[in-house]
């Protein structure tokens, strides 16, 4: 019986990763196809992530965006 609980949590951990990876998907689609040109910083002021847009609007070279030091 408990082999049956650890597998059923094993499954509903799976389903929710599998969900989750899902959503994120969504979301970075969501994020490459928008107008707008974006860039996240984090609370430290490092780089976190933007999009193509971004890039295009300040005319930042992809080489210069792969370094984080835009």
């Amino acid at each position: 019986q408990q082999t049956g609980l650890q597998i059923a949590r094993f499954l509903e951990q799976s389903d929710a990763l599998a969900r989750q990876a899902e959503l994120l998907s969504m979301l970075q689609a969501t994020f490459d196809a928008t107008a707008d040109g974006i860039l996240v910083s984090g609370l430290d002021q490092r780089i976190v992530t933007y999009n193509q847009r971004f890039l295009d609007l300040w005319m930042i070279a992809p080489d210069i965006a792969a370094s984080q030091q835009i």
